[in-house]
């Protein structure tokens, strides 16, 4: 047996490094999962030699929240909201805003015709109705020319003879619904609404402004209006047509509009209220929200009071129906077709349509149309149409529902049916609503512009590539057959399509940002007004009742209450008129206290130092001088040098002859 040989020290010692290379690795893999450390602890993660996370320990560390929220508790509540046309257009916008507020603990009333305040919509918003919902066709004598021939800004002139006449019965139930609910803030939308602000004027409260666009208090000369007889966007205009339409047609629609003016201001003497210049006079300091874009408006500049919220939508949306749910069922290429509910063409233009529809559907263009009516389509519709190739169709057979490619109706959840993937394309009028909700659901639109902002909106929409338009002077089967074919074929109006829905939903958010700034405004206005002014404000009511008017002796007498509910009398005679003006400097006054934060310097410097014309006028000036100088010490140095040059030729030409004379 072999005597056992000793292990040389070399090999105990690669022994030892084995075990102390075994022994960290263990040491490291318990830190790694935390066995002898509580969760009280935070380890800090690190890359090791090992490729395993190695762990610090460390104490925890606890970071405090931003404050995101303002304490409530002494802002105003009641916020009173006032329109004269009323409709989805005009009060969705606000509404959905004051639900945000609602939800924020503030009270909301409105003052609208008709009734739209349904419990499952708006439950909590309160109305004083002024009267029926507005039926364009119950005044065909005004509509009908409006809507059949061109609409220009003349045709709107017989729209502000009707609200006029209406001013005094507005200014009352305004009036009544201020002594009843109390507001702090009016919320008016602007459309021939001056009864909204007037009364809020005279009660000294904040008002905010809200239009469905951007309205003449954001000038820009390369934006202008179809129904002025110019373009949506100036951009490529000769100069000709740039002059007229930044300074012809302007000049003439501030002559045309003086005469309505002038006819209310002597109307609004009666209730106390101070004459003004123009519709936006009495909005200028004051926060105005337009329901719009850009990308869909022309971009330009905006002065911090007035803020592109749009577009408002609901967040919430009735669904469509059985009915319609099984017709998109069996039709996977829909055109949706409507011309709103208070625009309406002639019965020519509907069978023109009616003809398109029926021979895209034959010719496979679509597979499917549905066509909304806001009244019976019996009376708009002839009662039988021939197709191109000779086909006679009786259109009871298409208006009872009997022809399987065409669903008429007369309601329809407008947005649902645009949210749907088989509806491909939307037929419209062109009007903000409609064009809103066309671009957040990517469809592509064929516009039939009629009147009112609808001819600007459509040339807004072709120009960003999103739409093609019709006339409704020159309707052509062959025409609406190309367009509803390339609207759904050309893949640049796919892409436009895409772009703009992004753009829509983004700017879709600014509703809440619009609740801020009321709540903003509220606030500001309460730690403006002290006790005292409060007073006055208060006795300041005024009703108007037509029946209890007198007229004695030039003095235009009014029924008024004031808050002891008792009647007085207040009187308003020549003298007082004259305080008029001082009482518009006033307000005027008190507006800007509660909004200098968002209203320019230059509102207040004047015209000539606010359009800095002293500065530049002087540096004009200055420029004229110095190149006036400059020429003149030029021209001086030059005739020195042409003196001395002449006088070295005369010396030169006088020695060059005494010498030939010598």
């Amino acid at each position: 047996m072999k005597p056992h040989k000793l292990m040389p020290f070399s090999t105990k010692k690669n022994y030892r490094s084995k075990l102390f290379l075994f022994l960290f690795i263990l040491f490291n893999h318990i830190l790694s999962n935390n066995y002898f450390f509580g969760s009280s602890h935070n380890f800090v993660e690190a890359w090791t030699i090992f490729n395993n996370p190695a762990v610090v320990y460390e104490e925890e560390t606890y970071f405090a929240s931003r404050p995101m929220d303002f304490d409530r508790m002494d802002i105003p509540r009641n916020i009173l909201v006032g329109s004269y046309i009323g409709g989805n257009s005009h009060l969705r916008p606000a509404l959905e805003i004051c639900k945000i507020l609602i939800e924020r603990g503030y009270n909301v009333a409105l003052v609208a015709p008709g009734n739209f305040t349904p419990s499952l919509e708006y439950p909590k918003i309160k109305q004083f109705s002024t009267g029926p919902k507005l039926d364009t066709r119950d005044l065909p004598n005004v509509y009908e020319e409006i809507f059949f021939e061109e609409y220009t800004f003349k045709k709107f002139k017989k729209q502000r003879k009707i609200s006029n006449s209406e001013y005094l019965d507005r200014f009352k139930i305004y009036t009544e619904a201020a002594t009843e609910f109390k507001p702090d803030l009016f919320f008016c939308d602007f459309l021939m609404n001056e009864a909204c602000y007037d009364v809020a004027w005279k009660l000294k409260k904040p008002i905010v402004g809200i239009s469905n666009g951007l309205t003449s208090r954001s000038y820009s000369p390369y934006r202008s209006d179809p129904s002025w007889g110019c373009h949506a966007n100036m951009e490529n205009e000769p100069f000709i047509e740039r002059f007229r339409c930044a300074i012809i047609i302007p000049i003439m629609i501030i002559y045309e509009s003086r005469s309505w003016v002038n006819e209310l201001n002597e109307i609004r003497s009666k209730v106390g209220v101070s004459p003004v210049s123009s519709s936006i006079e009495r909005v200028k300091d004051s926060l105005f929200f337009a329901d719009t874009f850009f990308g869909f408006e022309v971009p330009h500049h905006l002065p911090p009071l007035v803020q592109e919220i749009g577009p408002v939508m609901q967040d919430e949306y009735q669904p469509i129906t059985p009915q319609f749910s099984q017709f998109l069922s069996t039709h996977k290429r829909t055109m949706f077709v409507t011309l709103g509910t208070q625009v309406y063409t002639t019965r020519e233009n509907n069978e023109i349509l009616l003809q398109s529809f029926i021979e895209a559907i034959d010719k496979n263009i679509i597979d499917g149309v549905i066509w909304s009516f806001s009244s019976s389509p019996n009376n708009e519709i002839p009662s039988d149409i021939t197709l191109s190739n000779g086909t006679t169709f009786e259109t009871s057979y298409i208006l009872e529902n009997k022809y399987p490619h065409i669903y008429i109706t007369e309601f329809s959840p407008q947005f649902a049916l645009l949210n749907q993937t088989n509806v491909k394309l939307f037929f419209s009028h062109g009007d903000s609503r409609s064009s809103h909700e066309s671009i957040y659901t990517a469809k592509p639109m064929l516009l039939l512009p009629i009147a009112f902002d609808q001819m600007g909106n459509t040339e807004k929409l072709v120009n960003v590539g999103v739409a093609l338009s019709v006339s409704k002077f020159n309707l052509s089967v062959d025409d609406i057959l190309i367009k509803i074919e390339k609207l759904q074929i050309d893949e640049n109006i796919q892409i436009n399509v895409r772009r703009m829905q992004v753009l829509a939903r983004i700017n879709s958010k600014r509703k809440y940002r619009a609740a801020d700034l009321i709540e903003f405004l509220l606030l500001t206005s309460q730690l403006n007004n002290d006790e005292e002014n409060n007073d006055n404000v208060d006795n300041s009511m005024v009703v108007v009742n037509s029946d209890d008017e007198k007229v004695e002796n030039n003095n235009i007498i009014i029924n008024s209450n004031n808050n002891d509910n008792n009647n007085n009398f207040k009187i308003f005679n020549g003298e007082n008129q004259i305080k008029l003006k001082n009482e518009q400097e006033n307000y005027s006054n008190y507006a800007n206290a509660y909004l200098r934060e968002l209203i320019t310097p230059d509102s207040r410097m004047g015209f000539v130092k606010g359009k800095y014309l002293d500065v530049f006028g002087v540096l004009i000036f200055g420029i004229l001088f110095i190149i006036f100088f400059t020429v003149w010490l030029i021209w001086m140095i030059a005739s020195i040098f042409v003196n001395i040059f002449c006088n070295l030729m005369e010396i030169l030409v006088g020695g060059g002859i005494k010498v030939k004379e010598e």
